[in-house]
């Protein structure tokens, strides 16, 4: 595990759209210029690297991104994961459970004392993910209307 670095951009492109079927090139370029420049401490975008060969850059297999954010909706300062991404070949090998704990170490040294997330109430392979790492819900409801 370690911080985003702007050559892992491509990788990261293809794992998101391989996951999500929808590459989003321009959205991951403007979070790694707000989130993943090291800037900031409590904005962290971490990738899983393979490790290869000696001398040999390793194949990224995952990523998580997050912040800490303060008075969201009322709520003290806590870590938001943004999203969390694995290769689909490479599951069941712990990669998730190493950036979310990763992830959390981050938050809290960024003075968090709390995780939390938005996953999609129909995906439970992430549901059941993000419960797996001691998750339950939280104060708040998400609550949503179209616009015309």
């Amino acid at each position: 595990m370690r911080p985003i670095e702007a050559p892992d951009l491509p990788s990261i492109v293809a794992l998101d759209g391989k996951v999500t079927g929808i590459p989003k090139p321009n959205y991951f370029k403007e979070l790694y210029d707000l989130l993943g420049t090291g800037r900031r401490p409590e904005r962290i975008i971490l990738v899983a690297e393979e490790i290869g060969e000696i001398g040999e850059i390793g194949e990224i297999k995952g990523f998580v991104i997050g912040e800490v954010r303060e008075w969201v909706f009322g709520t003290p300062r806590c870590g938001w994961i943004t999203a969390i991404a694995t290769e689909p070949a490479a599951r069941e090998r712990g990669i998730a459970s190493q950036l979310f704990e990763s992830i959390s170490h981050a938050f809290h040294r960024a003075g968090a004392d709390t995780i939390r997330t938005l996953p999609p109430r129909d995906d439970q392979t992430v549901v059941s993910f993000f419960r797996s790492q001691g998750m339950m819900a939280g104060p708040g409801i998400e609550l949503e209307r179209k616009l015309r």
